[in-house]
This record gives structure tokens, C-alpha cells and sequence, in this order.
């Protein structure tokens, strides 16, 4: 069995965090381990579309999430603290990872070595989830915002936000986010082709479908099962 932590070099360090980082772990139908079951390795806007995937699928859907960078080590502990001793097999392993740590491990902005890392640590990830399922699918990471809501503060506006009930200005994208995640994206692409694994354009597919969101990265209640049934096009792909 490969180990995560001697595919790349860790990083165990105070500068290249943020306030606050956070994981999440949730295996569902832990007491039924003989249906299809699916994981999805990302941050707050796969555990955004979990439950919806699970329903729409009719199957468990497990999570890893996290909002730590590739190299970090409390990524790495958290990657071995989910997959150490498993008894759970998994159908397909979707990975989305890449919105967060847009600064490096010195507390700067992205310079090219940091890419050149990325590609090297999101590739190490994929072969290492690999090892756990056959079938992996990269997608790509949604691009930023930063949306103009209504000021006046009223009661419930965030479930209001949330139904895409409330009216809003135009959306303004948030462009040195972008700048950041657009070169992730490149890189997640060439990964997979690379390394023969299934790519999903998930940022682009959104773009074009133009659904407004509640902040500035997640999308409103209705672009849930549009996402799930984007992604659930890979359950029939033969590998």
C-alpha cells in the first residue's frame, strides 16, 4: 500500500494556513456495506451536493472534506485517518479540490513553483486514491464571486439566499481568486489525461448554466441535483 506522505513533501507549518481550517468526515449507511458506493474528496461545495448525490443515486455517498492544502499535514493525517483500515470499497472516487490555499506555505500569493507543486501533489493524490477504487474522476473547481445582496438585513435572508428567492445584483466575478483557480484548473485537466483518469468540467458546465449563488463560491439550492446529475454521468462510463 502506497503512503500519501512519501509521495510528496509535507508541509507542517503556521504561514501557508487559514483561520479557520477545518475537515469533515462522514461515511454514510456505515452498518450496510453491500450496495455501490461512492466518496467525494473535496472542500464545502462537495459537501454541498452529498446528500443531494446520495438521493439521486440511490446509493451511500461518503465524504472527505477538508479545506487544507495538498501538503499540509494535517491534510495527510486526515487522508490516513479516513482510509487506514477501511472496510469500505467504493464504485467511483470524485475529487474536487483546489478552492482553497491560493496562498503558498510562505503566506504569498501563488508563484510558479507552487503550480509546479500542485500538479505534482494532485497527481500523487489521485494515484494514492487510486489504490482504492479503479475508477476516479477529477473535476474541475468552480470560479469566485462576489455577490451584491440586498444590505437591509431581514430576518431569514440567508434561507432566502439559499432558495434563490432573493433578488440580487449582478454578480461580480472575483478576479484574483480566479486568476489562481483557472491554472488549477489547467493543471487538474492535464492530470487526468495524463494519467488516464475521467475529467469533469464541473466549472465550466456551471458557467454556462449561470445559476446565481448564496456567497461567493456556493450556488444556490436549486443547482444541487443539476451538479449531482452532471457528476452521475460517470457512474456508466466503462473504464
Amino acid at each position: 500500500m502506497i503512503q500519501y506522505r512519501n509521495l510528496i513533501s509535507v508541509y507542517n507549518g503556521l504561514k501557508g494556513r487559514e483561520n479557520p481550517e477545518w475537515s469533515n468526515f462522514w461515511y454514510d449507511d456505515a452498518d450496510d456495506n453491500s450496495k455501490k458506493r461512492y466518496l467525494i474528496v473535496g472542500d464545502s461545495t462537495a459537501r454541498m451536493v452529498r446528500s443531494t448525490f446520495a438521493k439521486l443515486s440511490h446509493s451511500p455517498c461518503d465524504l472527505l472534506g477538508t479545506s487544507c492544502a495538498l501538503d499540509d499535514e494535517l491534510f495527510v493525517n486526515q487522508l490516513e485517518a479516513f482510509f487506514n483500515n477501511t472496510i469500505y470499497k467504493y464504485d467511483i472516487i470524485y475529487v474536487q479540490l483546489g478552492h482553497h490555499s491560493r496562498i503558498n506555505k510562505n503566506g504569498e500569493p501563488y508563484q510558479e513553483n507552487d503550480y509546479i507543486k500542485f500538479e505534482h501533489d494532485f497527481t500523487a493524490l489521485c494515484n494514492y486514491l487510486n489504490q482504492f477504487c479503479r475508477k476516479v474522476v477529477v473535476e474541475s473547481v468552480f470560479m469566485s464571486v462576489m455577490p451584491k445582496i440586498h444590505k437591509r438585513k431581514v430576518r431569514g435572508t440567508r434561507m432566502l439566499r439559499k432558495l434563490g428567492l432573493l433578488k440580487t445584483e449582478k454578480e461580480i466575478p472575483d478576479e484574483f481568486a480566479n486568476s489562481i483557480k483557472r491554472r488549477k484548473n489547467k493543471i487538474i485537466e492535464n492530470v487526468a489525461i495524463k494519467n488516464k483518469y475521467f475529467f469533469c468540467n464541473l466549472c465550466s458546465f456551471m458557467e454556462e448554466k449561470k445559476i446565481p449563488h448564496i456567497d461567493h463560491i456556493h450556488y444556490v439550492e436549486s443547482a444541487k441535483p443539476i451538479i449531482v446529475y452532471k457528476m452521475m454521468e460517470f457512474i456508466d462510463y466503462a473504464y
